[in-house]
């Protein structure tokens, strides 16, 4: 099982590697790749009793530590969780390493996200994890626009 999961890993991670990277870009593209076992959920409850509902997996490249994400909305606007996911970053030990996920690929359901591929982004962090590291995400406060 580790090995299929290690040939999994190191397939995703050469297929980003060999996407464009833009060196102007704070946070450059790194391609999609295929939403599989590896990814974690990401899920947004909202107060109305929708939800996003994503998913999301951190990979190690040899550029640095990517973030990649997809998901679909259940009963909420998309304007709304568009908002929210601009406001949305990763940090490490307290430090903003990315910002704003909607660069996620977005999906219209459930049925739509069987298969899905997450669109990819290299974060600030130009190195593999250590096991030191504290990634979490958060959200800045914002107010909600129709």
């Amino acid at each position: 099982m580790n090995k299929l999961l290690s040939a999994a890993i190191a397939a995703a991670s050469v297929f980003i590697l060999t996407q464009p990277i833009f060196a102007k870009d704070t946070y450059p593209d790194m391609g999609s790749i295929k939403v599989d076992g590896d990814f974690h959920d990401y899920i947004i409850p909202w107060t109305d009793g929708g939800k996003y509902m994503g998913k999301i997996a951190l990979l190690n490249t040899d550029q640095g530590l990517a973030l990649c994400g997809a998901g679909y909305l259940k009963g909420v606007s998309k304007s709304f969780n568009d908002q929210l996911l601009s406001v949305t970053y990763l940090e490490n030990n307290g430090k903003i390493i990315l910002e704003n996920f909607r660069y996620f690929s977005h999906y219209r359901s459930k049925k739509h996200f069987k298969g899905a591929t997450a669109k990819c982004r290299l974060t600030k962090l130009r190195r593999k994890l250590k096991d030191s590291d504290d990634i979490s995400i958060g959200q800045r406060k914002t107010r909600f626009r129709d």
